[in-house]
């Protein structure tokens, strides 16, 4: 039995509200690289003073940036938006996201400026495969070939699915037939990996991905490599599937199978006497004892954990909790933190970083992340020059804004009618 329990069906019958939790912040800002968004701005200028990273990317995924610099950046940006409410950095989100979905390999196929015929994919999507000459709604990327992986499209659909959810959530009523249009690519992007998911390939896992086998035509289980993909690109996926059904609810194989990833990832996650666990980069059925998790990789996890958590699809909790503790208790040693969730190996500056991306969002569980993130972008990121360095300052004023209204909210003098607020 996972961590869990039951099933996830059941957890979701009696699931209350879940509280966003925010971080009692005692962080010392007159010594910080950046101490509001006016100089993060400023340092975001100095470094991008004629266009916005990643704008000028013109071959989709082919360097990787869309999958693993852009989501840092919209991330970002929506912190910012989220802070200011300045519609700039909400139309630096949409215009990012616009921007990926304008260089898909079938956009790009469209307008003659890739080949699948002749350059065709190695390894995607099993119709892709036995329809040659198809181009693929995603973005492909290269690895001894060009291939269409479910890690890479997934992150990419995550970051645009996050534009798309601020924007429907608040009806931005400038942006909602953008929204639209993003979604249903994400819809058709997402449904282009439906053959490469299964929940009966492969004993002991509840659903995964996999890669689809590139030597026959099956579109069945048959079709697949036999191992199911590491987490983390599961878990690239799932966020994709969250996301989407929460404005597509009548796609309930999409909420169906994050519920499968999430279970298939809890079943194999090993808590500890001292609150921290200890997890693996993937479950190899040949091989119990294949390599632990390392800090890059479980940020996706970890990004993945909190939106189904805030979504209710199930009770994450014990794993979001001991994930915090097992940096804090595990991983983090004398200013230095270690590549793997194991305490092994350690993680080179540009490594640490994660700590300020999705792992920052663990510190309304465990306080000294946000800590350790502070002393980390003071050290490594002053001032901040890295995609993560950005996104870890932007993050860290959002979490001091959010504290600080919630501190003003608390403190508001009561009347009869309630607090008092402004008309």
């Amino acid at each position: 039995m996972g961590l869990l329990g039951v099933g996830l069906c059941e957890i979701n019958e009696v699931r209350a509200g879940i509280p966003i939790e925010r971080p009692n912040l005692e962080l010392d800002w007159s010594r910080a690289a950046v101490t509001d968004v006016a100089q993060w701005q400023s340092f975001f200028d100095q470094k991008y003073p004629l266009m916005d990273p990643v704008m000028d990317i013109t071959k989709g995924n082919e360097s990787g940036r869309f999958a693993w610099e852009a989501p840092a950046w919209i991330r970002s940006y929506l912190a910012l938006y989220q802070t200011t409410r300045d519609m700039q950095y909400l139309e630096k989100a949409v215009n990012l996201a616009q921007h990926m979905a304008l260089y898909t390999d079938e956009a790009r196929h469209r307008r003659g400026e890739i080949d699948v015929v002749e350059k065709g994919y190695w390894q995607a999507p099993k119709y892709y495969l036995n329809n040659r000459g198809n181009p693929v709604p995603g973005w492909r990327g290269y690895s001894k070939g060009w291939r269409v992986q479910v890690l890479q499209d997934g992150r990419i659909l995550s970051a645009i699915l996050r534009v798309v959810d601020r924007i429907k959530q608040e009806q931005v009523s400038e942006y909602l037939a953008v929204a639209d249009e993003l979604l249903a690519l994400a819809e058709r992007v997402i449904e282009s990996h439906d053959t490469s998911f299964s929940h009966t390939k492969t004993p002991r896992v509840a659903g995964s991905y996999y890669y689809p086998h590139v030597r026959n035509r099956y579109t069945n289980d048959n079709g697949l490599f036999s191992k199911p993909l590491p987490f983390n690109h599961n878990m690239a996926m799932a966020e994709a599937l969250l996301l989407a059904h929460k404005w597509m609810p009548e796609k309930q194989d999409y909420w169906d199978k994050a519920e499968l990833l999430t279970q298939f990832f809890a079943d194999h996650m090993q808590i500890r006497e001292d609150g921290s666990c200890f997890w693996r980069y993937a479950f190899v059925p040949r091989d119990p004892n294949s390599k632990a998790e390392d800090i890059t990789h479980a940020d996706i996890e970890i990004g993945f954990l909190v939106i189904a958590q805030e979504m209710q699809l199930a009770d994450v909790s014990p794993m979001l909790d001991c994930m915090a503790q097992t940096l804090v208790v595990t991983m983090y040693d004398d200013g230095e933190i270690s590549y793997k969730v194991d305490g092994t190996g350690v993680a080179k500056g540009y490594h640490q970083m994660y700590v300020a991306s999705h792992w920052l969002e663990l510190a309304g569980r465990e306080p000294r992340i946000a800590e350790i993130a502070f002393e980390l972008l003071n050290r490594l990121e002053s001032p901040p020059s890295s995609f993560n360095g950005f996104l870890g300052w932007a993050q860290l004023l959002a979490l001091q804004d959010s504290q600080r209204q919630a501190f003003l909210v608390q403190n508001q003098p009561v009347t009869d009618e309630g607090p008092n607020r402004p008309d």
